[in-house]
């Protein structure tokens, strides 16, 4: 028997292609569950609309490790769901299914040329914002800003050469 998601909403967006714009963009994830490599390795596949700024369209497949569970920590965080990442280390993918969070889009270069690029999630970004305060009085400068913190990051975009001490 072949199971599929039923929905009566004929205004459900269709992904067009797997390339959207590169940026800040939204994801949803429409399906989740356990499964098991090619090689064997046990995984969460989680399936997701991606959503970039113009409100362009495609599917994204996330293959999530349990060697990487930092990823699996950053992905709850961004639907506002942290308690799912627990001490435990047990996942109910249903409890993924249809929550929606922040991210960055960026292009996955594809390895084979038989195969185009894709767009992808690089960093997702934590559900709740965070309030910056800033202070410098002998600049004459005070400021509040409210900002999106990143859940996590890959490490190249990590990169502290600039020499500042901050």
């Amino acid at each position: 028997m072949f199971n599929y998601p039923y929905t009566d909403d004929a205004h459900t967006p269709q992904p067009k292609a797997y390339l959207i714009a590169e940026g800040r963009g939204k994801f949803e994830i429409l399906d989740a569950r356990s499964h098991t490599s090619k090689s064997g390795n046990e995984c969460l596949k989680v399936e997701a609309l991606l959503t970039d700024m113009h409100g362009e369209h495609c599917r994204y497949f996330m293959y999530l490790l349990p060697n990487y569970p930092l990823r699996i920590k950053y992905l709850v965080e961004s639907i506002g769901k942290p308690h799912l990442y627990n001490a435990a280390g047990k996942l109910d993918p249903n409890e993924l299914v249809g929550m929606e969070g922040e991210c960055l889009i960026k292009t996955e270069k594809s390895k084979d040329p038989k195969y185009s690029d894709k767009s992808g999630i690089s960093v997702f970004y934590a559900h709740d914002p965070v309030t910056i305060n800033v202070k410098a009085p002998h600049h004459g400068i005070e400021a509040t800003a409210h900002a999106s913190k990143m859940a996590g990051w890959l490490p190249h975009l990590d990169n502290d050469d600039d020499g500042l001490p901050f």
